[in-house]
């Protein structure tokens, strides 16, 4: 009996210990994504609509991210603080921890066809009251970060060049380009998916609605 309680305790802590160092090594994984890069090397001639008067440069590791995010669970199945932990970088030289979870907007069948697209929420750790919204595509990482005080943005220089990135404080837009709040939110994301899904199939005609994606 004794010998039969010793093994099941043994595999109980082995179990424990392969949680432990999974999440450990997401957490280490997750922090070692991103690099700070000299601003100057940023080409800010490249094909963007708008190019913030303050920035931080930096280098992401795009396979690795997808990778990582893939971890993240439906929402809905699991309870935030149970979800998968993503550390971002933050217009200031810090870092900020997430809990993210995948929130699909497409319909199954069309989320079939273009799996490289996907899109996520999150609610902040370091900041309680933090949440964002991010989505990965052909065309990069794109992430808004909205707190309290502030809204960050994190989006490659161009659609051409998806290794580097902006992060940058929504005020330092240049005032030509402040745009309605509540607009932006809900149609930052659905456009980059209709341009991701442009990019693979120019024939298909796509309709993004706030409801979804209708495949006609």
């Amino acid at each position: 009996m004794n010998s039969e309680l010793k093994k099941y305790s043994r595999a109980i802590l082995i179990l424990f210990a392969l949680v432990v160092n999974t999440a450990l090594f997401a957490k280490s994984e997750s922090k070692n994504l991103w690099k700070s890069i000299d601003a100057k090397s940023i080409n800010k001639n490249k094909e963007r609509e708008v190019m913030p008067t303050i920035f931080r440069a930096l280098q992401l590791d795009v396979n690795g991210i997808t990778t990582l995010l893939a971890q993240a669970p439906k929402e809905n199945t699991v309870a935030f603080n149970q979800s998968l932990i993503l550390n971002l970088p933050m217009p200031d030289g810090t870092t900020e921890r997430f809990y993210i979870v995948e929130t699909p907007v497409m319909h199954p069948d069309l989320a079939a066809r273009y799996p490289q697209i996907k899109t996520y929420a999150g609610k902040g750790i370091d900041d309680a009251y933090a949440w964002l919204r991010l989505d990965i595509t052909p065309l990069g990482f794109h992430a808004m970060i909205v707190g309290l005080e502030n809204t960050v943005f994190i989006d490659p220089v161009s659609n051409s060049e998806t290794q580097n990135y902006l992060c940058y404080y929504k005020k330092d837009f240049p005032n030509v380009y402040h745009r309605h709040c509540d607009t932006e939110k809900n149609n930052r994301t659905e456009n980059k998916i209709s341009d991701a899904l442009n990019v693979y199939s120019s024939n298909t005609q796509l309709k993004i609605k706030s409801t979804g994606t209708e495949l006609k």
